[in-house]
């Protein structure tokens, strides 16, 4: 066998015998970097979508589809999935974050930057959150106002 031939054969194999959606998620990583075949990615991908379960999932695989296949109209839907599961602060963060960078989407990454605000708890949370309205809005304001919350909430060594 050739060594396409071969790897074809193990990545059906992989495909097969893959549990969740994350593991179909590397595998279509693979199928387009080692292969570049990109109609068998489109319908793992549909398949790691239908495996999917919270934001993280959702949101890797519109990472994935934006620089993968370049599809930001398929991504923007899983987005809008992600947003729809997420539960947590770093979730809506996360997601922002990759709104920011996949997509240019500013206004929705705001949005998201402010549920992350109000789920935040613990001053890590905050910290955080502080450093991607710096990096990704460029607002200085906002940032300096929530990483005022992560400082009042920040445990002291006495």
């Amino acid at each position: 066998l050739s060594d396409e031939e071969w790897a074809r054969k193990l990545y059906k194999k992989a495909e097969d015998t893959a549990e969740d959606s994350s593991d179909l998620h590397s595998l279509v990583e693979s199928l387009c970097v080692k292969l570049g075949d990109q109609e068998w990615a489109r319908k793992v991908y549909l398949k790691a979508e239908s495996l999917a379960k919270d934001s993280n999932d959702f949101c890797g695989l519109a990472d994935s589809l934006c620089v993968k296949l370049r599809d930001k109209e398929w991504a923007r839907k899983l987005y809008e999935r992600a947003e729809e599961k997420a539960v947590e602060s770093f979730e809506f963060r996360w997601l922002a974050d990759s709104l920011c960078e996949k997509l240019d989407d500013k206004e929705w990454a705001k949005k998201l930057y402010e549920k992350a605000e109000d789920k935040a708890q613990v001053y890590y949370e905050f910290r955080w959150l502080a450093k991607s309205l710096h990096e990704h809005l460029a607002d200085e304001k906002w940032a300096n106002e929530v990483n005022q919350k992560s400082e009042s909430l920040s445990p002291h060594l006495e």
